[in-house]
């Protein structure tokens, strides 16, 4: 083995009792016996079940054998380097070559290996799916740690945020996924009449207008100045739209991503408003489409057009079928919160990072008695609960909260969850060009803050120098024909039958059982160890409980399907 003298390169040295590496004048192993060292360390280390473990910088091996002795069945290892000029003394002989490698080419895509199924690691070894682990554990096995500890550090805690984060979709899933599912397979007969969003579009200035209390200043602005409406593109959120309505101003899109009754209120005073929504496939049908007289059955409730994206809430085997097969719209992250879905909305459309978008009523955060803008769905509905008997609903019908003072502005009450969302918001927009806020309250979104003023200057400069051509955001559909929607609610029925006849007769074997399984989970991502496919007796019964219930949405969806084409033949 050759050694080198030059400082600022690894090199390999005897000591007494076996090899040490030296790297900035710095041993990175004990100078007198390095096995032992390392080994007196895994020796002390109890490692529970389903339990990642991060092995840092072991160059050398030490301690990697016994290490593996140790494991449990369901753990894993992962070793890590972020040194390349370390990477020529590993000795894979030690570490194995099966052990899973990250090295700096892949460490920064650690969150997404661990986050998504069908992962491999740099070396090819596959990365167990998500919900394998339940912890982690660090392991510096070599001194080379302590030259970029900052790095492994954050190594550290994006392996524990990808492991928590995976644990708390989980208890979404369980509570929401079921509903998830039965709203995707009625929306998707709409697919095929549906616009399509057309990216870089939109060459006007764009206002992402959310329902926090700080758009009511941006909401009367633009209702007291009709040059600004025409010279802008308004992308509304639901909850947005009575307040926007209540001023005259009707918002250019509409974004939608709740699944639940409640959002239907948002839409009370947008009737034959002929409003366009962009809405998530899995949000609520009854707002996608009407069945009146007021409301053709092709259109929404509002009587206008619908457009689709999809956000991926889970990474499922349905979902990637789907995909293949090109029938699915664009998807985005599962970003929770319907503002920054609107603002993601605004970066798809907008012609380029030249075009503005100014952000207004994304606080994520409120005053006391007030949640949201005024004449929101929300604050309606306080309103209407106050009573002779109980004049203060106003000011005591809120959920709970607590004060947080940003840096930059007055103090204000929030929640966890949009703390949470303003830390999303932050991760996916605070590197856009020519993103602007305009709330002068609420908690920061890492973009710049400009005023009411700004605004409406820059929208007075782009009227002078005619930059402000009429925006077309729809192309023609090329979405899945109705026939392959048809097709598609067919195969899975047939695939339902089939599960259904198995479990009840016994006619299937395992082989064909987990095939099926995995193929429609949807059936039971909502179990709360449905995060995989299981053969467990308890798990097959609750199985088929949900069969019959899928198959009813199925069947509302395909109606649905076959009322839509009779509609458009008739016309």
């Amino acid at each position: 083995m050759t050694q080198t003298t030059e400082e600022n390169k690894p090199c390999l040295v005897e000591t007494r009792q076996g090899l040490s590496v030296i790297y900035r004048n710095r041993y990175l192993y004990s100078a007198y016996n390095p096995q032992n060292a390392i080994e007196k360390l895994v020796s002390t280390v109890n490692i529970l079940p389903h339990t990642l473990v991060l092995c840092f910088s072991p160059i050398l091996g030490y301690g990697i054998s016994l290490l593996k002795a140790k494991l449990p069945e369901s753990s894993f290892l992962l070793v890590v380097e972020t040194d390349e000029s370390l990477l020529p003394l590993y000795d894979w002989n030690l570490i194995g070559e099966d052990t899973a490698f990250i090295g700096p080419r892949t460490v920064s895509q650690l969150y997404e290996l661990l986050s998504k199924k069908n992962q491999h690691a740099e070396n090819g070894i596959s990365i167990p799916p998500p919900g394998s682990f339940k912890r982690c554990l660090r392991l510096d096995l070599s001194g080379s740690v302590a030259f970029s500890s900052q790095k492994y550090q954050e190594i550290h805690n994006i392996t524990q945020l990808a492991i928590t984060t995976f644990w708390q979709n989980r208890m979404t899933l369980v509570k929401m996924a079921r509903l998830f599912h039965r709203n995707f397979f009625r929306n998707l007969a709409l697919l095929p009449f549906s616009e399509k969003l057309l990216p870089q579009s939109v060459e006007k200035s764009i206002v992402v207008i959310g329902a926090g209390p700080s758009a009511d200043e941006t909401i009367e602005h633009i209702a007291k100045n009709p040059q600004v409406r025409n010279a802008i593109y308004i992308i509304s959120v639901d909850a947005a739209l009575s307040p926007l309505i209540a001023h005259n101003i009707v918002p250019d899109i509409c974004v939608t991503l709740e699944c639940q009754y409640a959002i239907q209120q948002a839409y009370c005073n947008s009737i034959q408003k002929k409003i366009h929504i962009a809405a998530d496939l899995i949000s609520r049908p009854s707002v996608l489409h009407g069945d009146t007289s007021l409301s053709p059955l092709e259109t929404n409730c509002t009587g206008g057009t619908n457009s689709f994206f999809l956000s991926e809430f889970a990474s499922t085997n349905f979902f990637q079928h789907l995909a293949a097969k090109k029938i699915l719209p664009f998807i985005i992250p599962p970003l929770g919160s319907v503002g920054i879905a609107a603002t993601k909305l605004a970066v798809y459309l907008r012609k380029n990072a030249t075009i503005p978008i100014f952000i207004s009523g994304l606080d994520f955060s409120f005053s006391p008695g007030k949640t949201h803008c005024t004449n929101s769905f929300p604050i309606n509905a306080q309103l209407r609960n106050v009573t002779r008997l109980h004049p203060t609903s106003i000011g005591t019908n809120f959920y709970s909260g607590f004060y947080e003072k940003p840096q930059d502005g007055n103090t204000v009450l929030t929640t966890k969850t949009l703390m949470y969302y303003s830390a999303i918001f932050k991760d996916n927009f605070s590197q856009e060009k020519n993103l602007f806020n305009m709330a002068h309250q609420g908690l920061p979104l890492g973009i710049k803050k400009v005023s009411l003023e700004y605004f409406e200057e820059y929208i007075h400069r782009s009227q002078t120098n005619n930059i402000i051509p009429v925006a077309k955001t729809v192309a023609p559909n090329d979405y899945p024909s109705p026939e392959t929607v048809k097709q598609l609610y067919c195969e899975e029925k047939e695939k339902l039958i089939k599960l259904r006849q198995g479990l009840t007769t016994g006619n299937l074997d395992k082989k064909q059982l987990f095939a099926l399984l995995e193929s429609m989970d949807y059936l039971y991502l909502h179990f709360p160890d449905g995060h995989k496919a299981s053969l467990e007796i308890s798990f097959l019964k609750r199985v088929r409980a949900e069969i019959d219930f899928f198959l009813k949405d199925i069947t509302l969806g395909e109606n649905l399907l076959d009322r839509l084409l009779q509609t458009k033949t008739s016309k």
